[in-house]
């Protein structure tokens, strides 16, 4: 027996001060058991259990929706001119059927992996994260109470992995910071092994404990292990225990937030200095041991070309960052996959006969160059490197509009 409203998220706009807390819209009686006990006098008692599900609507002004969607503009405008888009130039290049081009490439290391190591769109995606707290919060009840489809389950427990992206934020900080105070070849690249431990935890763990702690503090549901106990509200008193979207991310996910990266250091350190692999997420994915695979490959055994290029580099990326860019590979020749570099936004620009290794980033196309001046230039066998008699004003003078294709595999 089911008695009541359905599962929703209702959203509105309404003016009550600075009120950033939500209330509680509606209520689901579920029967969970029945007790039919017969009287010595004929009389029949029937006894039901149920549990309750909530419904939420969020009141909360109009700015901050606002705000909100500026931050994902201008994220998604990131995406598309700096990932995208380069993907798209190396579908568009090859010559296979999407899906079958797909399964020669590691796809599993590609999705959304630049942004992981770009100060500032993770601060965005922070910002963003901790100004949807409240829509953590609610899909954090959903996933608990409620038995939606997978499809649905799966994009609330998308949303509330963002999470995940303050801890990324405060990861990539403490590596910069290292990287100033002691050198380049000290900067470290951990966030996938971030986001692969962290995950597990955001799914199993942050509901439950949202639900426990995060309703309570608005009078609202409060789980108690048995019982589902409802508080009737009202405007007046959400308004009376508002908090800032800030407070509530600090009270709810501020531990989670400080303890995640100082945990994935501690543990990726342990596991470089045990195994000599660089990464958990990579030898979980590509096991080098087995020897089925080689298109995953560690430090030790890392072809030097490209990533060597980036390390000479104007850019100067750090060796860790760089073998985390060139890892992924396809045998036999283990050239790194173009699906893999188009993700970190590189390109390669046609001038004339010269073919340049470059880098797309809001959706502006630009050759590598080192100190020197010298054009990182793909020559026979896709082998890449910094040729001397190539140059940004030598390139200039072949051609100032450059085409830009989707970069080959490389070596």
């Amino acid at each position: 027996m089911h008695v009541g409203g359905t599962a929703t998220h209702i959203t509105t706009s309404a003016w009550y001060g600075d009120t950033t807390a939500p209330w509680t819209a509606r209520t689901t009686r579920t029967a969970d058991a029945n007790v039919v006990t017969e009287k010595s006098d004929g009389a029949v008692h029937v006894t039901t259990r149920h549990y309750s599900e909530g419904d939420l609507t969020q009141i909360r002004l109009g700015y901050k929706d606002a705000f909100r969607l500026s931050l994902l503009a201008v994220i998604t405008y990131y995406r598309v001119t700096s990932i995208y888009y380069p993907i798209a130039l190396v579908y568009w290049r090859q010559r296979q059927p999407l899906f079958r081009w797909l399964r020669q490439r590691h796809t599993g290391l590609v999705l959304h992996k630049r942004e992981r190591h770009n100060l500032f769109i993770l601060l965005l995606l922070s910002a963003e994260a901790v100004a949807s707290t409240e829509d953590v919060v609610m899909y954090c009840q959903q996933v608990i109470y409620s038995g939606p489809s997978l499809f649905l389950l799966a994009l609330k427990y998308m949303s509330i992995t963002r999470i995940i992206w303050p801890c990324a934020f405060l990861l990539l900080l403490a590596s910069r910071a290292i990287q100033i105070l002691f050198g380049r070849q000290y900067a470290f690249a951990m966030t996938e092994d971030l986001f692969f431990l962290g995950a597990p935890v955001v799914w199993l763990y942050i509901p439950v404990q949202v639900t426990s702690q995060g309703m309570s503090l608005f009078q609202g549901y409060r789980w108690t292990g048995a019982i589902v106990h409802h508080y009737a509200n009202s405007v007046l008193n959400v308004y009376a225990k508002q908090l800032t979207s800030l407070t509530l991310y600090l009270q709810l996910f501020g531990y989670f937030t400080i303890l995640s990266p100082f945990t994935t250091i501690l543990i990726d350190t342990v596991w470089r200095k045990a195994t000599n692999s660089s990464s958990i997420f990579v030898f979980v994915l590509s096991p080098l041991k087995h020897g089925l695979s080689k298109r995953v490959l560690d430090i030790a055994t890392a072809e030097p070309r490209v990533h060597t290029i980036l390390m000479l580099s104007t850019r100067r990326t750090p060796q860790d960052i760089a073998l985390q860019m060139t890892r992924a590979k396809l045998p036999p020749r283990r050239l790194c996959e173009s699906l893999n570099l188009a993700a970190e936004g590189f390109v390669c620009l046609i001038y004339g006969n010269i073919h340049v290794m470059g880098m797309t980033e809001w959706g502006i196309s630009s050759p590598i160059v080192n100190e020197l001046g010298h054009v990182a230039v793909i020559g026979s066998g896709n082998r890449v490197a910094f040729d001397a008699a190539v140059s940004i004003e030598s390139l200039a003078r072949i051609t100032s509009r450059p085409a830009c294709l989707g970069i080959p595999d490389v070596y």
